[in-house]
Formats: structure tokens, sequence, C-alpha cells
């Protein structure tokens, strides 16, 4: 079987990176080779992701990184789920006071 790196991602996220791999190859070679090419202007830069990834073309301007994404989604989820648990609790509630008001007033009738 072969050893998977956790940093790695897997499914969905792997099929990604490779169809973005397979589409952008040449130009991030291309950009890649400008930062050991003495005589450019790219000699030595560090590459900054977002940057990088522009000038190749893989993130357009004003696009979220998928991490981004990713994790306002998340956030969205949770908050939609602590909020559907507020509206239940609240339900449980009226329904435990309208019980409880029923209750008291057969207990009321028998006087």
């Amino acid at each position: 079987s072969a050893i998977m790196y956790p940093a790695i991602p897997s499914g969905v996220m792997k099929d990604a990176c490779g169809y973005m791999m397979a589409d952008f190859h040449e130009a991030i070679g291309r950009e890649v080779a400008l930062r050991w090419t003495e005589d450019s202007d790219e000699f030595e830069e560090d590459i900054v992701p977002v940057e990088f990834c522009e000038k190749v073309g893989v993130c357009r301007e004003g696009h979220k990184p998928m991490t981004q994404s990713i994790r306002e989604s998340s956030l969205k989820n949770e908050a939609m789920k602590k909020e559907q648990e507020e509206k239940d609790k609240e339900k449980g509630s009226k329904k435990r006071r309208k019980k409880s008001k029923e209750v008291s007033s057969e207990d009321t009738d028998d006087d």
C-alpha cells in the first residue's frame, strides 16, 4: 500500500490539484525556472503564493483561496446549526410552558 503524506490532500482536493497541475504545469515551470536563472529579474526571489498563482493564471483577481471558501462555509454551517438548535430549544420551552398551563388549568377545574 502507498504511504500517504498527511499534508497532501486526498479525494476531491487531490483530483483538483491534479487538474490544476495538468493545466498549468508549463506556466508554473517557467516561473520556477526564472527563480534560478541568474540574468532574470526574478532570480532568487521568493515565491509569494497569491502573487505567483495570479501571475501563472491559476488564481483570478478577486477569487478566494479554496481554504478560505471552505472555512467560510464551515463557519456558516456552524452558525446555521447553532441557530437551529436555539430555535429547537425555544420550541421545546414553549411546549413545556403550554403543557404546564394545561396541567395547571386542569388542576383548577377540579375545584
